[in-house]
């Protein structure tokens, strides 16, 4: 009997069913881990349909699904940081100057600070950027 390629279906729910089913024939052990585009399916056809409705309808377990489904939403909320943002560290060395220095910082809700140094305030820096950003983080 040879298997007749079909139409991919536009409902996220049955094109995940279909290929929930393919893996199920193929994977090496009963117990072998959901491979993650799977899982991915399994998210955005939860997404339409419900965690309830998706779960049943893939043999997945709902709390799981359930907490994939929160860890997607999480993902697609967080801040993505823009080419040239990120961690800098200032490496301030000892010489026991009075030197001075100009740091501004913002926030992702766009508040701004600006902070002016002289000699060895670098630990207050760490106080003041943990109050700008609302907490321990």
């Amino acid at each position: 009997m040879r298997d007749v390629p079909q139409a991919p279906p536009s409902d996220p729910l049955e094109e995940a069913r279909q290929e929930f089913k393919r893996w199920r024939k193929r994977r090496p052990h009963s117990r072998s881990r959901i491979p993650e585009d799977l899982w991915s399916l399994a998210v955005q056809a939860a997404r339409t349909h419900g965690l309830y409705r998706t779960s049943r309808a893939l043999a997945l377990d709902y709390t799981r699904l359930k907490d994939r489904l929160a860890q997607a939403v999480d993902a697609e909320s967080r801040p993505v940081a823009k080419p040239g943002e990120g961690f800098v560290e200032l490496a301030v060395p000892s010489l026991g100057l009075a030197s001075r220095c100009l740091v501004e910082l913002s926030a992702p809700s766009g508040a701004t600070m600006r902070i002016e140094l002289s000699g060895p305030a670098v630990p207050a820096l760490a106080a003041l950027t943990r109050g700008l950003l609302g907490g321990d983080r």
